[in-house]
């Protein structure tokens, strides 16, 4: 078997398995029968609550410091389009908010196809790897680059990475369009694009910072005017109507977390075992990299080769940076994983391929490996739908007990278990201890497995209980 025809069929059997992956966990995510009542990543039922708010008519942002204390953390054009969109489709379907969660999935899901197709594009302007890599092939690794087991849920939960991705990958490739052709007008799409990318995900900045620093390397100054210009303006427009509820909960809020060092290098090790050619990529660029520096070639790079070089390092580093905050998840390397790509893809053809079929087989072998243990319950999940039928139950059961209710599991305070306001999607109980200890809750419910110190509950007596929770009620 030739190289080509060896290529051909790892790419093939690693687009067969991580499509398999995704379409099994998609499954488990998303159903057109009935509403799964479950969360797809660990923060989810905070963001659904800040998409219905602006589905129904309300502002993302609120006072933390007043009832129900609730906080949307992520930026406007987010909360904005989920909210705008999900509202249209209930509407048109006919639908009750119990289906909102579904909408929204949908919604990261066109994103996560349009990197594919983004990244589609971009790799279909290399004329060399089209010698090499036919355009069926270019489709199948397109696909990879967001269903490999790094992306999982990401690309089926509604939360802003995904999107905000998009919106990064579009102003790389109007980027690279203006780096071939040198008209300003993409360079002006580009900034346009990047500003849509932050207007997601404050933290979406690693393609500007790359296309900054590439327009600065290559002397480009006057592109450099067409890119930042209109990021520049919006940004500081956006922030000078923003209110002080969207100011916390978008710049100030952040401000206070804890970061550890430890976490951010295990964070990234795993991403690294969920996507297993990132290893041989960060090793086969680098050393590219190195070898055009002890050259003297570095100025002699293509400008779109600068730019993934210059994308990949900013990813890395911002990545390794940001991947050290509270609570943070592999995520923060979901744009690594795309610009290493996209860069690699780049050098490809100039490589030497002595050890080609080996690497192939290996790397094969690898995503083969990595993916099984997912499907064998080993490293991951597939199915999340633990939660539904407890939550089902628990949308049955409140009707029964006085309000205001509390459940200490959020997404039993999402509006559409929730019978009557507040919603109390607060997964911080310490914010509620004064409501708590005044008895300002007509019933509190806790998982079984949870249990609160009797002086938490001292205004509260137990009079009810299941299979899942136990249910208090104001003395």
């Amino acid at each position: 078997m030739n190289s080509r025809r060896l290529f051909s069929f790892c790419i093939w059997t690693v687009f067969i398995a991580c499509l398999s992956l995704a379409l099994d966990r998609l499954h488990c995510a998303v159903s057109f029968t009935k509403p799964w009542l479950i969360t797809t990543s660990n923060t989810e039922d905070e963001d659904l609550y800040s998409i219905w708010k602006v589905a129904h008519g309300q502002s993302a942002y609120n006072d933390p410091t007043q009832i129900p204390f609730t906080m949307s953390y992520y930026n406007w054009l987010f909360y904005g389009l989920y909210g705008t969109v999900t509202a249209f489709f209930l509407h048109l379907l006919q639908l009750g908010d119990i289906w909102l969660p579904n909408i929204a999935r949908l919604l990261t899901l066109f994103f996560a196809l349009a990197i594919s197709a983004f990244y589609f594009a971009i790799l279909r302007r290399n004329l060399a790897l089209r010698d090499f890599c036919p355009a069926y092939l270019l489709v199948a690794l397109s696909l990879i680059a967001t269903l490999n087991p790094l992306f999982g849920f990401w690309i089926m939960t509604a939360r802003p990475d995904v999107g905000a991705l998009a919106f990064e990958i579009a102003g790389i490739f109007f980027l690279v369009i203006h780096l071939s052709r040198r008209r300003l007008v993409f360079a002006l799409l580009a900034g346009l694009a990047f500003y849509l990318a932050w207007s997601f995900k404050q933290t979406a900045v690693t393609g500007l910072v790359a296309a900054t620093l590439t327009l600065l390397f290559h002397r480009r100054f006057a592109a450099l005017v067409f890119l930042l210009l209109p990021w520049i303006v919006l940004v500081a427009l956006t922030l000078s109507l923003g209110g002080r509820d969207y100011h916390y909960g978008v710049i100030t809020y952040h401000t206070g977390f804890t970061f550890f060092i430890g976490q951010s290098l295990e964070i990234f090790f795993s991403t690294l075992a969920k996507v297993p050619v990132l290893p041989l990529i960060i090793i086969v660029l680098f050393a590219d990299a190195l070898r055009s520096a002890r050259a003297g070639k570095l100025d002699a790079l293509p400008p779109e080769e600068t730019l993934f070089l210059f994308a990949t390092v900013t990813a890395l580093l911002f990545g390794l940076i940001t991947a050290c905050k509270d609570g943070a998840a592999d995520n923060y390397f979901l744009p690594f994983s795309v610009w290493s790509g996209l860069w690699f893809f780049r050098v490809l053809p100039r490589l030497d391929r002595s050890y080609f079929s080996a690497a192939c087989l290996g790397v094969t072998a690898l995503f083969l490996g990595g993916i099984s243990l997912v499907f064998l319950g080993r490293a991951g999940m597939i199915d999340r739908r633990a939660s539904d039928l407890p939550n089902e139950i628990l949308a049955q059961e409140l009707r029964k007990f006085p309000a205001p209710v509390f459940v200490t599991d959020t997404y039993g305070d999402l509006p559409w278990i929730q019978p009557h306001p507040p919603y109390f999607v607060v997964p911080d109980i310490h914010k509620l201890e004064t409501l708590i200890d005044q008895g300002y809750f007509g019933t509190i419910i806790t998982l079984r497995q949870e249990k609160l110190s009797d002086a938490a509950l001292a205004r509260y007596e137990l009079t009810d209980h299941d299979a899942y929770f136990y249910y208090y009620v104001r003395k």
